[in-house]
């Protein structure tokens, strides 16, 4: 963050890139399809699916495997970098099965105690946050025991 010397307002760094940032709040495979072809080029992603494990008790519509297995097949064809978080779900693991995954700690909530698991899924490890800026932020960002190819695990 860093304090603005006109009004002493704090911004945060994403403030410089305002008018290239473009935010949408879609169902990720009609977004996939129908906005991504605009931005392939020149685009990054990020997806946040809804939770797994307690999407049916949190969400209205909560997404079945299937639908997250419909996501995954669309994400890995992504011709620009992605990055994809869940929650640390057995089920995902297995959707996800042959790309690297990362694992990363958060508190969810205030009325949450204590730290929860979440997972990270990228199309190249240059995305991923140098030593200082996990130190920085105190982000305690871990790959798991996964022998990997590129981003791909070996067998």
């Amino acid at each position: 963050m860093h304090p603005d010397s006109a009004g002493g307002k704090t911004r945060y760094p994403v403030h410089a890139w305002r008018r290239r940032l473009h935010l949408y709040n879609h169902d990720i495979r009609s977004f996939i399809r129908s906005y991504m072809p605009q931005y392939i080029d020149r685009g990054f992603i990020y997806l946040d699916p809804p939770y797994f494990q307690k999407g049916k008790y949190l969400y209205k519509n909560f997404f079945t495997t299937q639908d997250h297995q419909e996501i995954h097949d669309l994400i890995i064809q992504l011709k620009c970098p992605w990055m994809v978080t869940y929650d640390n779900a057995p089920e995902i693991r297995g959707i996800y099965q042959g790309l690297q995954v990362w694992q990363f700690d958060l508190v969810y909530g205030a009325a949450n105690s204590g730290l929860n698991s979440e997972i990270l899924y990228i199309s190249d490890e240059k995305l991923l946050p140098v030593q200082m800026e996990k130190k920085q932020n105190k982000i305690n960002l871990r790959k798991q025991e996964d022998s990997c190819i590129g981003n791909r695990i070996t067998k």
